[in-house]
């Protein structure tokens, strides 16, 4: 995918390390655990940027989760 990326950034003029690499994820399901993994591969394709959708209801669970048990292990 990135190959692809910096070909059309050359074929526009521009420099491909200047283009970020974002991915949407609408979903994360199962364990912190696995979240950690699913982030650790999608990240390991080289993507910089990793938006993440919120499950419906009170949003504010998952955020915790995520930012106290998910991402200082991702670093």
């Amino acid at each position: 995918m990135n190959a692809r990326i910096d070909e059309a950034a050359l074929r526009a003029g521009r420099d491909p390390n200047e283009i970020e690499r974002v991915v949407n994820l609408m979903a994360l399901e199962g364990t912190p655990n696995q979240w950690r993994e699913r982030l650790m591969r999608v990240g390991a394709l080289g993507f910089e940027t990793i938006l993440v959708g919120v499950p419906d209801g009170d949003p504010v669970p998952f955020v915790r989760r995520l930012a106290e048990d998910v991402v200082p292990r991702l670093r």
